[in-house]
């Protein structure tokens, strides 16, 4: 989702779990109550999650790439 530019609400495998440690998105355990929990808490917090989607996409742009290469070369 987040190439959408949308948070994310996923089971706590590593990949999303690296996303959700950046505030990306939210993982959680395999089970109902969890997914609604997570689900609630991010309607309540929706602007912050959008915020850091926000500033991270800006880090997957083609100019922003070229920089980082740049200054591996």
């Amino acid at each position: 989702m987040m190439s959408y530019g949308l948070p994310f609400v996923a089971t706590g495998l590593g990949f999303f779990l690296e996303f959700a440690s950046r505030g990306l998105g939210i993982a959680v355990d395999r089970n109902p109550k969890e997914f609604s929990n997570a689900m609630l808490y991010l309607d309540k917090n929706y602007d912050k999650y959008i915020g850091k989607i926000n500033k991270f996409r800006m880090k997957l742009s083609w100019e922003q790439v070229a920089k980082e290469h740049e200054v591996i070369l």
